[in-house]
């Protein structure tokens, strides 16, 4: 600064001036320290520390609740073209009926309708196995379902898919409070993989079921990154009948 203003100052001086500027920022510097609780101010250090412990508990109170769920995705083949040139009524009909059908089957084996877009069904359940087991039964209980429930002339058929992972639901760890979840999606993609009548089931859900991978086929698959083995209904297709002239259907 001196040298700036073009004062005709002595080297020694501007040294002192140097030395003196040096002193007053240490001073300074201390003295900020020394009171820093005092002005309200926190060391970087601790406040850091105190940032950190925050994340964590905020983390920890974000994951309350996580709780391992295993999803089913259920589509049918082809629903489009089966409604294209049906009657309406009988549309309605076998589609309520198709609702019924898969909660009902869902719900004898612990599960529930987490969600449903036309007759695309997300179901849930808590334990690997009772998934497995009530994806079967879906697949097994249509031959049923097409010969008194179905009143359109081509028969209702399905691909289903499995996953398990963790899940955190916002609402008191109620899953239908789930929207959006990777491990929903897995369980769409794998459905996509299936066979007309087939279930895809993920490694991770194959892990909670007995008998393991060996105990749901031979075939695998994979589909964005993700590992499973194919289930096949062994039951033979049930022909349809002429519904037209067939009874009224009844509800099971």
């Amino acid at each position: 600064m001196l040298l700036a203003l073009r004062m005709n100052v002595e080297p020694a001086m501007i040294l002192l001036f140097m030395a003196l500027g040096g002193g007053i920022g240490i001073v300074s510097h201390l003295l900020l320290n020394r009171f820093r609780s005092t002005l309200g101010m926190k060391d970087p250090a601790k406040e850091r520390q105190d940032m950190l412990k925050q994340l964590v508990d905020l983390q920890t109170k974000l994951k309350t609740g996580e709780q391992q769920v295993t999803f089913m995705s259920i589509d049918m083949v082809g629903s489009t073209r089966m409604k294209e040139s049906a009657d309406p009524l009988s549309v309605e009909f076998t589609f309520n009926e198709y609702h019924i059908y898969i909660e009902k089957t869902v719900q004898r084996f612990g599960g529930r309708v987490h969600s449903t877009a036309g007759d695309g069904v997300t179901c849930a359940f808590e334990e690997p196995s009772a998934g497995f087991q009530a994806a079967k039964a879906v697949q097994s209980g249509l031959f049923e379902f097409n010969a008194f429930r179905n009143r359109l002339s081509e028969a209702v058929t399905l691909r289903v898919g499995l996953h398990t992972g963790l899940i955190v639901p916002p609402d008191s760890g109620d899953v239908r409070s789930i929207n959006f979840s990777q491990v929903i999606d897995i369980s769409a993609h794998l459905q996509k993989c299936a066979p007309p009548g087939g279930v895809a089931v993920s490694d991770a859900t194959a892990e909670g079921v007995p008998g393991g991978q060996v105990g749901i086929g031979s075939e695998r698959i994979e589909t964005s990154g993700i590992t499973g083995t194919l289930w096949r209904s062994k039951q033979l297709e049930l022909p349809m009948q002429n519904l037209e002239t067939s009874p009224a259907p009844g509800r099971a």
